[in-house]
């Protein structure tokens, strides 16, 4: 159970980061100016 919660604290930061991009990608559009946002 120790190693589990250490390695969850260890990767925190890297997994916030990641939701951060996440959450900058734009709504999802049918205009095609946000082509590159729905591959992302």
């Amino acid at each position: 159970m120790n190693n589990v919660i250490s390695y969850l604290e260890s990767q925190r930061s890297q997994a916030l980061e990641g939701l951060k991009e996440f959450l900058r990608i734009p709504s999802v559009s049918t205009h095609p100016h946000h082509r590159e946002d729905l591959h992302r």
